[in-house]
């Protein structure tokens, strides 16, 4: 993986999913619920732990105002 890559692996890691917290702050702020899942690293299994779980944590703790946003509900 190219040290770029790695770089934006990082920080979404690090910083973009754990800010991903209940409750949503803005409808804005949810926009990175529908963009996360386009991201190449998104599609690579080997992120299941890194990326996927804590991106799945921060989806089913969604209130239920923010989720019908995005349209979970």
């Amino acid at each position: 993986m190219s040290s770029v890559l790695c770089q934006i692996e990082g920080c979404i890691e690090r910083a973009l999913l754990p800010s991903l917290k209940a409750p949503v702050p803005d409808v804005e702020a949810l926009r990175a619920f529908l963009i996360i899942p386009f991201i190449p690293l998104f599609n690579d299994p080997t992120n299941y732990a890194t990326i996927h779980s804590q991106y799945g944590n921060a989806l089913l703790n969604m209130d239920a105002k923010a989720s019908k946003v995005i349209g979970k509900s």
